[in-house]
């Protein structure tokens, strides 16, 4: 069974991993956005930077989120960049660099996300 995680940026650039949720009018000044840990109290995010977790894991085990900077590599060494993201049929890897297509790859690494390391892009 698939496990329904989320992680975010806190307000002080902290990477927190957990349940998301979110709140009306928490501070007087509109929606505020959340991520709670197992035990612990709901810490405040920044919803621009909240992803959630996609069930998969990388070659070398690291969990995939949405908004993570993926490279693929063929079996030929050609390796190909991309984002995580959702889409309206689900989790999709959209292309940034050198599309060989899904067909072929041997190995998948996180190797950055869109918030901290744009510029691998």
């Amino acid at each position: 069974m698939r496990k329904i995680k989320f992680r975010g940026k806190t307000l002080n650039g902290e990477w927190i991993y957990g349940y998301y949720s979110e709140f009306e009018l928490c501070d007087g000044k509109g929606r505020c956005y959340y991520i709670k840990t197992d035990g612990c109290q709901p810490i405040r995010v920044m919803l621009d930077t909240v992803g959630q977790f996609s069930g998969l894991t990388d070659n070398n085990g690291k969990e995939i989120y949405e908004g993570d900077i993926v490279k693929r590599l063929n079996p030929s060494g050609i390796e190909c960049i991309d984002v995580v993201e959702w889409a309206n049929i689900g989790l999709r890897m959209r292309n940034v660099r050198h599309n060989f297509g899904s067909r072929g790859c041997d190995t998948l690494y996180v190797i950055g996300n869109i918030y901290d390391d744009y510029d691998l892009l």
